[in-house]
């Protein structure tokens, strides 16, 4: 009435059942019970690693950190369970994503003897990414908005700092915001 299962992988989960067996055939089988192997205590396999988290959110990029597993050797990134990249220490940036988009994330230790169990998953949404947008007006009313300043009478895109003419109401110009409070002149491309 008893068993022993070896040469399993470890941290993995397993399901078992067991029939009786006679002269007249085999039993339906048993109800199942499910057993998770340690992780790597005989097999030289790290743990999983803990403690997963975000740091930095930009709208393309997403800083990862977890805590150090004994006997790793490098870790591996997965976003939503493919690999990414690999890294020797406890921390990964994944970068190229698009923004105000949701991820996944785990990790895996790894050595000679094997790769771990993933990690916990961590989630993380990327930061909203910023839309160009055009004003068009006279100087004066750009200045007056914040999107220009002056300075000896002649007024300056924000950020670029442009001269777009003297700062009244007969000079004016279209302005593009290109990033938050940067904004640059866009006579030719804006719409109207």
């Amino acid at each position: 009435t008893s068993y022993t299962d070896s040469g399993l992988t470890a941290s993995t989960g397993y399901s078992y059942t067991v029939t009786a067996v006679n002269s007249a055939g085999e039993s339906a089988p048993s109800s199942a019970v499910s057993v998770t192997t340690a992780a790597g205590s005989g097999s030289g396999v790290p743990a999983a690693p803990g403690g997963l988290a975000a740091g930095t959110v930009t709208s393309t990029s997403v800083a990862l950190s977890w805590s150090a597993v004994s006997g790793a050797t490098s870790y591996n990134v997965y976003r939503g369970g493919v690999k990414v990249g690999s890294a020797s220490g406890t921390s990964y940036t994944d970068s190229g994503l698009t923004a105000s988009t949701g991820y996944s994330y785990t990790v895996t230790a790894v050595n000679s003897a094997g790769e771990s169990a993933p990690s916990s998953a961590v989630s993380v949404t990327t930061a909203a990414g910023f839309t160009p947008q055009c004003f068009t007006d006279n100087n004066y009313s750009q200045v007056a908005a914040g999107r220009a300043h002056q300075s000896g009478g002649i007024a300056y895109a924000n950020g670029s700092n442009q001269s777009m003419g003297l700062d009244n109401v007969f000079y004016s110009h279209t302005l593009e915001e290109t990033s938050a409070g940067y904004y640059v002149i866009a006579d030719a491309h804006c719409p109207a």
